[in-house]
Parts: C-alpha cells; sequence; structure tokens
C-alpha cells in the first residue's frame, strides 16, 4: 500500500473501528465502521506518507474536482461505506 499513488473506491466501513460513524451517511448504522482490531487505516495511510509529499483522503465528488493535480502525490478516495453503484450499458 505504501507504493500505490492512487485508490479510489468505495468501502469507508472497512476502514474504520467497529462502529466509528460514517461521514457521510451519520444516522445509517449499516454505514459504521466495521473493523474489530480498532484500527483507523485511512489514519495509518495518512502517517505512511513522506511528510513533504501531499496526500490527500476524500470521500466526494466536491472534494475530488477541487483537488489540485498539481499538489497531490497520493490519493486515497472511498466515496461509499460499501460497494459503489455501477450502470451496466
Amino acid at each position: 500500500i505504501r507504493d500505490i499513488d492512487e485508490i479510489m473506491g468505495g468501502g469507508r466501513k472497512y476502514m474504520y473501528p467497529k462502529n466509528k460513524t460514517d461521514v457521510e451517511y451519520e444516522i445509517d448504522e449499516k454505514a459504521r465502521g466495521t473493523r474489530l482490531d480498532g484500527l483507523d487505516l485511512v489514519n495509518i495511510w495518512k502517517s505512511f506518507k513522506p511528510r513533504h509529499k501531499h496526500s490527500h483522503f476524500i470521500w466526494n465528488r466536491t472534494e475530488l474536482l477541487t483537488l489540485d493535480p498539481h499538489n497531490v502525490d497520493y490519493l486515497l478516495g472511498l466515496f461509499e461505506p460499501g460497494d459503489m453503484e455501477y450502470e451496466l450499458n
């Protein structure tokens, strides 16, 4: 995970300790953190990045669109608590 520059998808609840409230779906108990080991993997991911590099955790489209690509070295985007919805064409 240290050498990956960009990670985007779903699965926020799997990155946070059990019962931690989700940033988007605050009242939905099914969106709360599920980790039984108590780890906050988002903060652990941030801590592995060199201090002179710019790492960003985002969770919505607005944050993604406001990023300056020239000021991003590492990006973690988790847009849903579980699997992302998809369309089949």
